[in-house]
């Protein structure tokens, strides 16, 4: 579609491609427009979201029908990013939910999402080409926001229950060194859209490799649980890389409830 490279905000559709098979797919060896995606198990199909009228579909290529979701409006979510939830037939309850990024630049689109039976994944868009920075570069830092959703899930004795799903905010803080090609980061000021905070995310080292990016977590549980480790993921968009997309999945415990969480963070680079 032609205004795909707009800025975010603009009133256009934007076609979010999901294919199968193509899980771990890499970031493009020449910074290439590309798409890198964790979903393997589907058939083939794309996302289109309208930003006019708040509207995610799902587009079966295979000739099936139509799939909308619902746009929702938790406290808080930060500019850029868009929140959309999956309903039942006859049901007011979402059972998947989204969070859908776009860059400043509208150079990259990372969707995130986790669902009612605990699954959770991502895709990430490149745009347009991207001059990746070489090892001269040395290391840059990226400043940005997190937006993720969780499912809660009710620990009982015969395994658990789902129960609802919330949102989780924060910042995002990323240290990329071209010379090494390695990431790392955190995400910080987590507190969910009802005000409960959550430990910050520690995103450990990782490899970096043709623009694409991804590594182990710590942390990130609610005030006074327990979290185990999680993965995240990432690319560099832009012009000349100045800009990031990513995801995290974490699954992280409080009392009797257990959280699996996907996330969308998009960072800016800051001289």
């Amino acid at each position: 579609m032609a205004c795909i490279g707009m800025t975010r905000g603009l009133a256009c559709g934007i076609a979010l491609g999901l294919l199968a098979g193509c899980g771990g797919s890499g970031g493009g060896t020449d910074g290439a427009p590309t798409r890198q995606s964790s979903y393997s198990n589907i058939p083939p199909n794309r996302f289109v979201y309208d930003v006019a009228a708040r509207r995610l579909t799902l587009i079966y290529e295979s000739g099936g029908g139509l799939v909308d979701w619902r746009a929702l409006d938790p406290d808080g979510l930060q500019d850029g990013f868009y929140s959309h939830g999956r309903l039942e037939e006859n049901s007011f309850t979402p059972r998947r939910m989204f969070i859908i990024g776009q860059t400043p630049s509208g150079g990259g689109w990372v969707f995130s999402d986790v669902q009612a039976s605990g699954l959770a994944g991502y895709q990430f868009d490149r745009v347009f080409r991207t001059d990746l920075p070489d090892a001269s570069a040395g290391s840059a830092t990226y400043l940005g926001d997190y937006a993720g959703q969780y499912a809660r899930f009710e620990v009982t004795v015969g395994g658990s229950e789902f129960q609802d799903f919330g949102h989780m905010l924060g910042d995002v803080e990323l240290t990329v060194d071209f010379m090494d090609g390695d990431v790392s980061g955190r995400i910080s000021g987590r507190a969910n859209t009802g005000g409960a905070d959550a430990a910050d995310v520690v995103l450990q080292s990782g490899n970096l490799d043709a623009g694409s990016f991804s590594g182990g977590t710590l942390g990130g549980t609610f005030v006074g649980g327990t979290s185990s480790s999680g993965t995240y993921a990432g690319m560099l968009v832009g012009a000349n890389g100045e800009e990031i997309i990513g995801n995290i999945r974490i699954s992280h415990g409080a009392g009797s409830n257990r959280y699996v969480e996907s996330g969308s963070f998009i960072a800016v680079h800051e001289p």
